[in-house]
């Protein structure tokens, strides 16, 4: 039986692409450059880093995303705002 692939949609550009391509694909998005560097400029002042996160489903990795979250972000932050997006509960 053939596999079968999720996409997703890059919210900068608007494209669509696998799991794999996506991740190729945040590394050179324009619009997604544009975007980091004008929020760049203004963490800058407050010396904040961004992490960059893939995650997956357990055991259903056709449910995926990639998200971008400030270094002081709280696991109970990503955890809720994963809730809210995935979970009914």
């Amino acid at each position: 039986m053939k596999r079968q692939t999720s996409k997703g949609k890059c919210n900068f550009c608007h494209g669509i692409f696998s799991k794999a391509a996506m991740t190729k694909h945040l590394k050179s998005c324009n619009q997604g450059k544009t975007v980091s560097k004008a929020t760049s400029h203004k963490k800058r002042s407050q010396k904040a880093k961004a992490l960059r996160l893939a995650v997956e489903g357990l055991d259903m990795p056709m449910y995926w995303m990639h998200l971008e979250a400030g270094a002081n972000v709280t696991l109970e932050n990503l955890d809720d705002f994963l809730r809210d997006v995935w979970l009914e509960c």
